[in-house]
C-alpha cells in the first residue's frame, strides 16, 4: 500500500482518533440488547453533533420510547453519501478484555462488533465532512447508527422511516474474525422472521383430556410437517424454528414459537413462506385450534455492485498499512492458543491484516443480515475483516474480548479511513454513480417483493 490517502482525512483521524477510541469503548462497557441502545444512541449523537452534524434520533419502533436510532446529515445537495453503523449487543455475551475466558454473568457482549461497526462509519463521516470544507466540495454527508441488527431488522424499520431515501450511494464494515481483509463480495439469504400462535382449549388432562384442544400438539405437528419439508427445499436454504411460550400445563390452551426461514432470494423466500403457512394449517386443522401467523420482520439478500466495489479497493489501496505494538501482538498469539489450543504459526495467521483485491466473484452464504435493506435498494459497498482474532468464530467470547481492545479498536478506525477514502474518491468521481444504479437496477429486474403482509414489531 502507497501513502497517498487524503492529507485532510489523514489529519482528522490523527487529530480524532482518542475520540473515536473513546466512543468505542464506552459503547463497548456499557452493551446493550436491541432495542434498548439507549446509551449507545446518546454517545454516538453527542459524538456527531461535536463535529458538526444536524442530528435526529429516535426509536425506530416509535411509541415514545427513548431514542435508539442516530440520523446524522451535513451538507447539501447531490452526491448524498452515506456511511452507516450499529451498536445492539448480544445478551448474555459479557466478558473481560482478556485474551483468556472470563465471563461477566448477565451482561450483553459485543461478540459481533457492533461498537467498532459504529465508530467506523461515524469517524469515515465525521472525516470525510473535514475534508469536503477543507476542499470546498459540494454535497451531502450522512449517518445513521442503525439499532437491533442481532434478530430485529433494525434498518427494516430504519427504511420504512425513509431513511435511506435520499442516499445515492452507502459504506459499511463488519469485523471478521480468521480472514484477511477484503470486500464482502459474497450474496447472503433473505430472511424472514415469523411468530406463530395457537389458541386452543384447556381441560382437565386426567378427567377430562377429551374436552381439551392443545396449542402445544398443534406446535409439535407443524414442527414434523416442517422436518419433513426441509427434505424438499433448496440445499442454500434454510428453516430454524424457536419456543418463546411453551405450556403451563400438558393440555395447554396457547403455545407460541418463532420460525426463520433463510432462502437465497425473494423468490424462494416467498414460496417456503407459503409451504411453512400450509404446515401451520394442517396442525391446526388436525388439533382443533386456531393459529394466528404474524410475520415481524423481513430482510433482503444484499446485492454487489463491481464497479462500486473496485472504487472502494482502490481507496484502501491508498492508506498506510495497519500495525500493531508488541503487547498487541502477544495478545493476539495468547487469544489464539487459548481458543485453538496451538500456537499460531505467525502474526498473520494470529490476527489477519492483510487487504484483498475484490474477485468480483459473488459467491453465496448463508447468512443473512438487515444490510439488505440498503444494500438492494442503495449501491452499497462493504469491507469485511480486521478486530478480530483468527481461529476465533463470530459470537463468540473471543470476540468479545477483541472488541473492548485496542486491537479491535484499531481495526474499527481503519476501517473508517478506507470508507472516508472512498467517500472523497466518489466525490472525485461523482459520474460513476448512475452506472452503479444501472447495475443495480439490472440485478433487481426479475426479483419480486415479499408477498405477505409484515407486521411492525412490539417488542
Amino acid at each position: 500500500m502507497c501513502s497517498s490517502m487524503n492529507v485532510h482525512l489523514s489529519h482528522w483521524f490523527e487529530e480524532n482518533k482518542d475520540k473515536v477510541s473513546d466512543l468505542a469503548l464506552k459503547v463497548w462497557a456499557n452493551a446493550e440488547p436491541l432495542f434498548e441502545e439507549y446509551y449507545a444512541c446518546e454517545q454516538t449523537a453527542s459524538f456527531m453533533r461535536e463535529q458538526g452534524f444536524e442530528v435526529e434520533t429516535f426509536h425506530i419502533l416509535g411509541g415514545g420510547r427513548r431514542p435508539d436510532a442516530v440520523v446524522a446529515t451535513w451538507g447539501t445537495g447531490k452526491p448524498v453519501i452515506g456511511f452507516y453503523g450499529e451498536y445492539d449487543a448480544l445478551p448474555d455475551h459479557g466478558q473481560e478484555a482478556v485474551p483468556y475466558y472470563a465471563p461477566i454473568k448477565g451482561k450483553c457482549g459485543h461478540g459481533c462488533g457492533h461498537n467498532l461497526i459504529n465508530i467506523s462509519g461515524a469517524s469515515a463521516a465525521a472525516a470525510l465532512k473535514a475534508a469536503m470544507e477543507a476542499e470546498g466540495l459540494k454535497g451531502t454527508v450522512k449517518y445513521m447508527a442503525c439499532p437491533a441488527e442481532e434478530g430485529g431488522n433494525g434498518k427494516m424499520h430504519m427504511a420504512r422511516r425513509g431513511v435511506f431515501d435520499d442516499l445515492d450511494c452507502c459504506f459499511g464494515w463488519h469485523p471478521q474474525p480468521g480472514v484477511n481483509l477484503r470486500i464482502k463480495e459474497v450474496i447472503m439469504n433473505t430472511g424472514i422472521n415469523m411468530k406463530v400462535e395457537f389458541f386452543g382449549r384447556r381441560a382437565h388432562v386426567s378427567a377430562a383430556p377429551q374436552n381439551g384442544r392443545s396449542s402445544l400438539d398443534a406446535i409439535e405437528l407443524t414442527n414434523i410437517a416442517v422436518n419433513y419439508l426441509r427434505e424438499h427445499i433448496p440445499s442454500e436454504c434454510r428453516i430454524f424454528y424457536n419456543y418463546f411460550s411453551g405450556a403451563t400445563d400438558p393440555l395447554p390452551d396457547y403455545a407460541a414459537y418463532e420460525y426463520y426461514i433463510r432462502a437465497i432470494d425473494v423468490n424462494n423466500a416467498n414460496d417456503l413462506y407459503h409451504r411453512l403457512e400450509k404446515c401451520i394449517k394442517g396442525a391446526s386443522l388436525m388439533t382443533e385450534t386456531t393459529y394466528k401467523l404474524t410475520v415481524q420482520s423481513v430482510s433482503y439478500a444484499p446485492l454487489q455492485i463491481d464497479d462500486f466495489n473496485k472504487l472502494l479497493g482502490d481507496a484502501i489501496m491508498k492508506l498506510p498499512p495497519l500495525t500493531y505494538t508488541h503487547e498487541e501482538l502477544k495478545y493476539a498469539h495468547e487469544l489464539f492458543r487459548n481458543v485453538t489450543g496451538r500456537d499460531a504459526k505467525n502474526d498473520e495467521e494470529a490476527i489477519p491484516s492483510q487487504f484483498e483485491a475484490p474477485a468480483f466473484i459473488h459467491n453465496h452464504v448463508p447468512n443473512t443480515t438487515d444490510v439488505g435493506w440498503l444494500a438492494r435498494k442503495i449501491p452499497t459497498a462493504r469491507l469485511m475483516g480486521l478486530s478480530m482474532i483468527g481461529g476465533t468464530s463470530m459470537h463468540s467470547w473471543a470476540c468479545v474480548a477483541c472488541t473492548g481492545h485496542s486491537i479491535g479498536v484499531k481495526g474499527g478506525i481503519w476501517a473508517g479511513m478506507a470508507m472516508a477514502q472512498g467517500g472523497y474518491d466518489v466525490l472525485r468521481h461523482p459520474e460513476r454513480i448512475s452506472d452503479w444504479w444501472d447495475d443495480l437496477r439490472k440485478q433487481t429486474k426479475n426479483q419480486t417483493e415479499f408477498d405477505f403482509e409484515i407486521e411492525e414489531a412490539k417488542h
